[in-house]
């Protein structure tokens, strides 16, 4: 069982290959049970609410005719970037973030005010697959190929959201990214297995009005 990364490392490796090489540059590594492995006896240190059960009954899309709902690409330039980070430094109190952090907060709070939820106290949510390779403390080695990710949550209450400025989602994401460590991955997969993969793993709905 591999992720993306693994995916690409494999196709590089056969790509090295078929070029004449006679080893890949970088050598395939397991070592799952070393890293990702379920601990005995089994304990949850962690919150982990990407694997929290959403009510059914209960959704910010509820007050949005279905009907009126669409399915789009956005595309965003380095132009655009550029005028949010710039949007941002007018504000002040703006530190540095990634491209990923300043885009996904920037959509989360225009979906989030779109959508207008019936209930403002309504809990909203941000969820990204986050690479655990190269994170300080966790030792992974390079090469490894298995399943390398976590799914850390962002949350807000939805009025806060809509009222906050955008640095306010970007500081979410970033700490619930921050939570990625050691105690956290082998937190995962002893909640997995207590529950046999529970969680609110469907398809995101980032349809807008």
């Amino acid at each position: 069982m591999v992720d993306a990364y693994g995916i690409m490392q494999f196709v590089n490796a056969i790509t090295e290959f078929v070029k004449g090489a006679c080893a890949p540059s970088i050598s395939p590594v397991w070592q799952r049970e070393q890293h990702f492995n379920a601990r005995s006896p089994l304990r949850i240190t962690c919150t982990h609410n990407e694997y929290e059960q959403i009510p059914q009954n209960k959704s910010s899309s509820d007050n949005v005719d279905s009907g009126k709902m669409i399915r789009t690409t956005i595309f965003f330039s380095p132009q655009d970037i550029q005028a949010l980070r710039n949007h941002m430094s007018s504000l002040g109190n703006f530190g540095r973030c990634s491209r990923f952090d300043l885009i996904a907060a920037y959509l989360w709070k225009c979906r989030t005010i779109a959508l207008n939820p019936a209930d403002p106290n309504e809990v909203v949510r941000l969820s990204a697959v986050t690479n655990a390779r190269g994170k300080p403390g966790l030792n992974i080695p390079t090469g490894y190929y298995g399943n390398g990710f976590t799914s850390p949550v962002a949350l807000s209450v939805a009025r806060i959201m809509c009222t906050s400025p955008l640095s306010y989602a970007i500081q979410l994401i970033q700490n619930a990214n921050a939570q990625q460590s050691e105690e956290y991955i082998k937190s995962v997969a002893d909640l997995l297995v207590l529950n046999h993969s529970v969680g609110n793993q469907e398809e995101a709905d980032l349809k807008m009005p």
